[in-house]
């Protein structure tokens, strides 16, 4: 069903894209907020008792600490919930299983000064109530769920550091569940890996995974790598996407879907961040396009259409 995959270089690949970018409609989604402070790496868009929400990081622009809070949907844009729930997380995402909405996102802590984080998994069934559920390793960002199609329950995660991922940064892993309830530190941990998606000194993850209809899974990820000029370091986020078998863990290849510059300006949190696209995911759509949710340099959030990037997985025949 898929070949081997070959790691390429990140900044190849985005060239590439540039030069057939079909991506429309561009624009930076509204937030009511307070002066100073930045909306970004959001969920995507769900919907609770018949209205439409989303989660958003809210950070000030001088400040450390990340609240991620809820937004309602309203003509002309995203409307802060009064008195609803406030989580102390970064990154929110958001999943479906079992029919219970599963909030997960990163909890940062300092420990002298030095940074260390996990992400925690709520269980909510209002914009004003959650219930924690657990937390994964420490040092883990991008773990993402997914319901399959025997009712299982698909974790990815990502374990960083070259010295348990055979050199490389970064790696993606996958693992299969009974219950939403059987998800914790060890469970995660012991995920095995996929295909080697990155070079050894470039890095990614998942963003987002949704269910197909023969099977697979089709996954929102992120592929990155950091470059250096006289103004000093830059990192580079591009969002991407990829299928897996979740019985055989083989995967397609990598491919890139959308990049910073397709979206409007906003000014970055900070200058090395203005090429950092932190997908939150994408809604399909009949007629063969989706729209995207993406963070934008860590100051904003963006929306586009763009060609429906599963739609070639959905072709391939499964047994």
């Amino acid at each position: 069903m898929f070949n081997k995959v070959t790691p390429t270089k990140t900044q190849v690949q985005y060239s590439e894209f540039e030069q057939n970018c079909k991506v429309g409609n561009a624009k930076l989604e509204w937030f009511d907020l307070q002066d100073k402070v930045d909306c970004y790496n959001s969920s995507m868009p769900f919907e609770i008792d018949g209205k439409q929400y989303i989660l958003c990081r809210t950070q000030p622009r001088n400040g450390r600490y990340s609240k991620t809070c809820f937004f309602q949907k309203k003509s002309d844009g995203w409307y802060f919930v009064p008195d609803s729930y406030v989580f102390d997380l970064e990154d929110p995402s958001v999943a479906y299983i079992d029919g219970k909405l599963v909030v997960a996102g990163v909890n940062v802590s300092f420990n002298d000064g030095v940074a260390e984080w996990k992400t925690d998994f709520y269980i909510c069934n209002s914009p004003y109530e959650a219930q924690y559920l657990t937390s994964g390793p420490l040092h883990m960002k991008d773990i993402r769920l997914v319901q399959l199609q025997d009712g299982k329950v698909g974790v990815l995660t990502r374990p960083l550091g070259k010295e348990i991922n055979d050199g490389h940064l970064a790696r993606i892993g996958f693992v299969k569940i009974d219950s939403i309830y059987d998800l914790n530190e060890n469970v995660i941990a012991s995920a095995p890996k996929l295909n080697d998606f990155f070079l050894p000194d470039e890095w990614g993850g998942s963003n987002a995974a949704y269910l197909l209809s023969n099977g697979l899974v089709g996954i929102i990820a992120h592929k990155s790598y950091r470059s250096y000029d006289r103004e000093g370091e830059k990192l580079h986020y591009y969002g991407a996407a990829f299928a897996l078998d979740p019985d055989t863990l083989k995967t397609s290849d990598m491919k890139i879907i959308v990049g910073r510059k397709c979206f409007p300006y906003y000014e970055p949190r900070e200058p090395k961040l203005a090429d950092v696209t932190f997908m939150a995911g994408i809604i399909r759509h009949q007629g063969g396009t989706a729209t995207v949710y993406t963070g934008l340099s860590d100051s904003a959030v963006g929306s586009a259409t763009i060609p429906d990037p599963f739609l070639e997985y959905e072709k391939i025949k499964t047994i």
